[in-house]
């Protein structure tokens, strides 16, 4: 289930019923959390811990740019706190594993999210002795709430090394730039003919410094 931030538990929410979560725990159904689209917006996933305790697999998502796994966790962690009021209601661990071996779950795969003999050699090395890292007590504590992925090192996926010293190895990002402000101008030029009212980019989505 992507995203699912409305059970009918939600305090937005004003039906009759709070069975929502019930039933999805006995479908056995999997939550794609993916906190960074929602908050926005102002909307936020109330039941992390909900969710949690009725048994259902959380996994964590990154349904918007930038796609930064950290910073999900991040958001999905603190997000869950401010909604659950409890300091308890979401646990450092419960992000990571809802980002690990969660995900791997939902897709019904066991070779990926963990490390273990025949699963795939997907690594990310953290700098313990990045400033951001220090103190590094409880280094995903610290990972998560403080480093981010300025403390990434290397990152293997499957195998390859993809990330080396903090640089990408297999994108040419001068020419992905190049391409992404193409694709910008066309999609903003576009945006009239497109949208029901005929307004364009910046009616429907005004800037916020205007360019006088």
């Amino acid at each position: 289930m992507a995203h699912a931030i409305y059970p009918d538990s939600h305090s937005w929410i004003t039906w009759s019923t709070r069975d929502d979560i019930r039933l999805i725990a006995e479908a056995r159904a999997s939550l794609a959390h993916c906190p960074t689209p929602f908050v926005r917006y102002g909307a936020i996933l109330e039941s992390f811990g909900d969710y949690r305790d009725a048994g259902i697999n959380i996994g964590i998502g990154t349904d918007t740019t930038p796609h930064n796994m950290l910073e999900e966790m991040r958001w999905a962690c603190l997000l869950g706190k401010v909604a659950g009021r409890n300091l308890d209601a979401v646990m450092t661990s419960d992000v990571f594993n809802a980002a690990t071996i969660g995900g791997a779950r939902a897709l019904g795969r066991s070779d990926i999210g963990r490390l273990a003999p025949g699963a795939k050699a997907d690594l990310v090395l953290i700098d313990l002795d990045d400033l951001s890292m220090q103190p590094t007590r409880d280094p995903l504590r610290v990972l998560l709430f403080h480093a981010a992925d300025r403390a990434v090192r290397d990152v293997y996926v499957d195998g390859e090394l993809v990330v080396q010293d903090g640089e990408t190895l297999n994108l040419d990002h001068r020419g992905a730039l190049a391409k992404l402000r193409e694709g910008q101008i066309r999609s903003e030029a576009a945006v009239p003919d497109l949208h029901w009212s005929g307004r364009g980019a910046e009616e429907i989505s005004p800037l916020s410094l205007s360019r006088g």
